[in-house]
């Protein structure tokens, strides 16, 4: 076994690195000296961030202290360089690590990740020493059998031979997922998105997941393709699209995801290549056709573009997303009639398409149809009230009518939506619309993108607003307003660098927009660069002569250089432009006044300006370890875990007997996953104060999740001995029992719990799963009914209830409860596969088939599961010659539970029959499905 451990590991290694070498690789050197280390695919800027500051280079070019990546920066002094140097060897060299006398030594689920992970030990090849740990991982949704290296623990030479010293180090590596043309999210946001909302709480079987070493035949490389696809690795995708090509040249599914991932890479030839080849091995498949389409429409071939989508639309008449981007061409081609016609086609395919009524409307109003016009933006705001472009549009079209009551009052709520959208009016309208489509499977327009981003992130959507600004700004590069509020919200997630090149940016494009160089001053002057921010405000200024904020800003800054002449006078000039901006800010003179406003502003949901005030207080008083301490939580609350430990140091270098200080830490830390440190913080606090209760429930939560379920019922038990009220340490001590198959002491916690707390809807939730468990399915409806009713909202529990109530064969309720969880999420597939099953057993095979064909377009990756719910109602609907085709085509395919799909058919039809259920074509395919 250790044997074809070390070949396992051995191929996922070489997996990892060539996974890596294609992302936004991130590595984390834990031990000391400590430093975190960036890279960019293709060649691409690497950055390095230690104690001693930022560094980057850009291809390869000798290393900058520098904040923007390199871009700009001043040099580095020889030693500098070649430590920086030694640090990304020590990295590559993990990668290039050959194990022997592998062993697995723990493979477990990672609490609260939704993740897998494994931990093997290792010595290295032909060396003798301590053996390493190494720790891969990937999430539960994830198919694919390799997986990624996460963890290295160990000694470790430089260059791999014997001549090096072997250094102790200690590493985690993650990555970044580019979506939406650029834009950015973390590994663990983009997992925390792609996880099915009902796995959230449901137990896993680990038995039936694991890893393997790499494919061996061309379905195997191209199920890795789609991964590392669908997680960002794009250049990776292609090469094992290629390498299932090389094994099968005619696999149509190689062609045609190649095709696609080219497409997303933006080499259009390659991809119009590709689908080309697609075509050929499979004429009638309507996507092909579609995805060809959109490539050639990136390539302005119109008409090429035009004839695709047509095809498509002969082979799929209902495809409403075909029609509405045979619109886009034709209207690119000055074909307004025609690109009416097909959105009125989509229309009626897909009423509910705000953009689709917007759209129309526009070519409405240009063609002079102003009452068309109005009723299509009329029923677009219906559909979506939060697009400022509609009412904007609109107002002019009742401006144009002479309705100018109207036309204010559209033109009042644009405003409104979005502010920027009607001070840039007139250079918005100016646009021509025909160079503002998009056509990647959507029809918003530059405009529609920036409107969407600026609501994203008014409702604290920052990742969000990005993509959507990034979006705007690939579709009109020229335009400088994507750049202006991407930098906006790149600010409020304390990425000062990324703000600072997005202002930039626009400033460049022409913009004169004072706020601008106000905003950029303010980026400037949180990174220390206060000469830039000066300069900045001064521009401000010099363009808006009444610009009290500028002022007060400059006067900040000036302070903090020193300048305390000048900061007055510009303060003055601030007090007299706007005195309620001075008197409220410029007041708070001192410490106290701003720790105290401060706390104010973080309790109504100001982070931003709490974190403002309590830096400002800083300032004033730098040995405080309260302000510190308390603008760790605020930067904590925005979801800045490494600005929050910074902050969290300065307090206990200040007071190392702070208590609170540790666990605010260890609550950090364990938002970063390191449960080890948030552990030993947890643990310091309570020897500093061995009856601090939230110490121990703290320590309980991170000991669950480390699947140390004795040590977390140990720390729980502890929290309630010292607060016998304490409700949240009774429910999560009853799901640590839960975990243990303890049902009836996590039973009892769960009751007590909801004596304590009886509005805590996630109480009601936990105690039905664990009755559910016991074979109580009467309780469990009951508690999932209460848990509704706290939490009206909350899908998962309607198709929880729907489960249990299909459990007691009460399948009408079960169908009722389903269809309301899919009105709740309608994008969960999960919902229509049961819906499917549900519908079986009432008898309704042609609703069956409604909702087994959703499933499968939302979860084509479980189609072969979803198959046979789609078989058995065509069966049960009499139409057997679709059954038995796909009975034939799925019957030696695999489910996820190991078994083969011959035989789940013959297990339901077992289920069907004992529920009364049977047709007189059960026995043919019974006898087709066990032939040899």
């Amino acid at each position: 076994m250790r044997a074809q451990d070390a070949a396992i590991v051995t191929d996922n290694i070489e997996f990892s690195r060539d996974f890596y070498a294609g992302v936004h690789f991130s590595a984390i050197k834990e031990s000391e000296p400590s430093f975190a280390y960036q890279r960019y695919p293709n060649n691409g800027p690497e950055r390095v961030q230690c104690k001693k500051g930022t560094f980057a280079r850009q291809h390869g070019q000798p290393w900058l202290k520098s904040q923007d990546w390199g871009e700009s920066g001043s040099p580095v002094d020889p030693q500098t360089a070649r430590k920086l140097d030694a640090w990304v060897k020590l990295v590559d060299a993990v990668f290039n690590f050959t194990p022997s006398e592998v062993k697995l030594v723990e493979k477990s689920e990672e609490e609260g990740r939704r993740r897998v992970q494994w931990t093997f030990k290792a010595g290295a090849a032909n060396e003798t020493g301590l053996p390493v740990r190494l720790r891969f991982a990937k999430p539960l949704y994830d198919k694919n059998p390799n997986v990624l290296l996460h963890g290295f623990e160990g000694p470790l030479r430089m260059d791999g031979g014997k001549g090096s010293h072997a250094e102790p180090v200690k590493f985690s590596f993650g990555y970044l997922i580019n979506v939406q043309g650029g834009y950015e999210l973390s590994e663990h946001a983009w997992e925390d998105l792609q996880t099915p909302k009902n796995e959230a709480n449901k137990p896993v079987d680990l038995s039936k997941i694991d890893l393997d070493a790499k494919p061996k035949d061309a379905e195997g490389f191209l199920n890795r393709a789609n991964a590392r696809g669908f997680n960002g690795d794009v250049n990776g995708a292609i090469a094992d699209c290629s390498r299932a090509i090389d094994l099968d040249p005619k696999l149509t599914s190689a062609h045609y995801d190649r095709g696609v991932a080219k497409l997303r890479s933006g080499d259009l030839d390659g991809a119009i290549s590709d689908l080309n080849r697609a075509i050929e091995l499979s004429p009638n498949t309507a996507d092909y056709y579609s995805d060809r389409g959109l490539a050639k429409l990136r390539k302005d071939d119109a008409d090429g573009a035009i004839a695709d989508f047509t095809r498509s639309i002969e082979l799929d008449p209902k495809n409403a997303l075909s029609y509405r981007n045979r619109a886009l061409a034709k209207n690119i081609k000055k074909d307004a009639d025609g690109a009416l016609a097909d959105y009125n086609r989509a229309i009626e395919l897909d009423p509910k398409n705000a953009n689709a009524f917007y759209n129309r409307g526009n070519i409405k109003k240009d063609k002079g149809d102003l009452d068309g016009a109005i009723a299509d933006f009329t029923t677009a705001i219906g559909l979506n009230d939060k697009l400022a472009i509609v009412y904007k549009n609109r107002g002019e079209a009742r401006q144009a009518k002479g309705d100018a009551a109207g036309a204010r009052e559209d033109l009042k709520r644009a405003g409104e939506l979005d502010p920027a959208l009607v001070r840039q009016q007139s250079s918005a309208s100016s646009k021509d619309r025909s160079s503002t489509v998009t056509p990647e499977g959507s029809d918003d327009s530059d405009e529609d993108l920036v409107n969407r981003g600026i609501e994203k992130a008014k409702n604290g959507d920052f990742d969000g607003a990005i993509a959507d600004f990034t979006r705007a700004s690939e579709l009109n590069p020229k335009d400088d307003a994507p750049y202006f509020n991407r930098a906006q919200a790149k600010s409020l997630k304390k990425d000062a660098a990324g703000a600072i090149a997005d202002y930039t940016r626009a400033i460049e494009l022409g913009s004169t927009n004072p706020a601008a160089y106000n905003n950029r001053g303010n980026a400037r002057a949180e990174n220390n660069d206060n000469d830039g921010a000066i300069a900045d405000y001064t521009r401000a200024i010099e363009l808006n002569p009444n610009y009290a904020r500028a002022y007060y800003n400059r006067s900040v800054a000036k302070q903090t250089k020193g300048d305390t002449a000048g900061a007055k006078t510009d303060l003055k000039t601030a007090k007299r432009l706007d005195p309620g901006l001075a008197v409220k800010d410029a007041d708070a003179v001192t410490v106290e006044d701003l720790f105290n406003r401060a706390g104010a502003k973080k309790a109504e949901g100001d982070l931003d300006g709490a974190i403002a005030d309590y830096t400002r207080a800083i300032q004033l008083a730098p040995k405080e370890p309260a302000i510190y301490n308390n603008r760790g939580l605020a930067k904590a609350v925005k979801g800045d875990p490494d600005g929050a430990i910074a902050d969290f140091n300065h307090a206990l270098e200040l007071n190392p007997k702070d208590p609170a200080a540790y666990i605010n830490r260890g609550n950090a830390k364990r938002d970063k996953r390191d449960l080890d440190g948030a552990i030993a913080d947890y643990t310091r606090a309570i020897k500093l104060d061995p009856r601090y209760t939230t110490a121990y429930y703290s320590r309980g939560l991170a000991k669950k999740q480390k699947s140390d379920l004795d040590g977390a019922i140990a720390d729980y038990n502890r929290a309630i001995q010292l607060d016998p009220k304490f409700a949240r340490a009774y429910c999560d001590r009853g799901v640590a029992k839960r975990k243990k198959g303890d049902l009836n002491g996590a039973i009892a916690d769960y009751n007590r719990t909801i004596e304590l707390d009886p509005k805590y809807a996630i109480a009601y939730g936990n105690r039905a799963n664990a009755k559910d468990e016991k074979g109580d399915l009467d309780g469990a409806i009951a508690d999932y009914t209460l848990g509704i009713e706290l939490n009206p909202k909350d899908s998962k529990d309607y198709s929880y209830r729907a489960d249990a109530h299909a459990k007691k064969k009460q399948y009408a309720d079960a169908i009722n409860d389903e269809q309301k969880a899919i009105e709740l999420d309608p994008k969960n597939g999960d919902y229509y596969l049961s819906l499917g099953w549900y519908q079986l057993f009432n008898r309704k095979p042609r609703e069956s088939i409604a909702a087994s064909l959703k499933a499968l377009e939302l979860m084509p990756d479980d189609a072969v599961m979803i198959n046979g719910n789609l078989a058995h109602a065509y069966l049960f609907g009499n139409q057997f010659e679709k059954a038995k085709a796909i009975y034939l085509e799925n019957k030696d395919a695999k489910l996820h539970d190991g078994r083969a799909f011959s035989q789940s058919v013959l297990d339901d039809f077992k289920e069907f029959q004992e529920a009364g259920i049977t047709h007189t074509d059960m026995e043919k395919i019974k006898a087709l499905l066990t032939v040899k």
